[in-house]
């Protein structure tokens, strides 16, 4: 399942230069979802053969700006 994130800056500064990292700044950074797959087989008491798979759905998790847009 994905996690939806509103991350709030509280730096000491109210202008620091940069907008996106200024005092009370709300940015959403959702962690994507995870998919895993794994496979194992004990060929021999003292020897195991195993594959994985890993996959995030990166482009389904809201970015700032809509930067998850530009993931391929």
């Amino acid at each position: 399942m994905r996690t939806k994130l509103n991350v709030e800056n509280k730096t000491v500064i109210n202008s620091t230069g940069f907008p996106a990292y200024d005092n009370g700044v709300n940015t959403p950074h959702d962690i994507p979802s995870l998919l895993t797959l794994e496979v194992s087989y004990e060929i021999l008491s003292s020897l195991r053969a195993s594959i994985g798979y890993h996959h995030f759905f990166d482009t389904s998790a809201n970015m700032a700006d809509d930067r998850q847009k530009y993931l391929s």
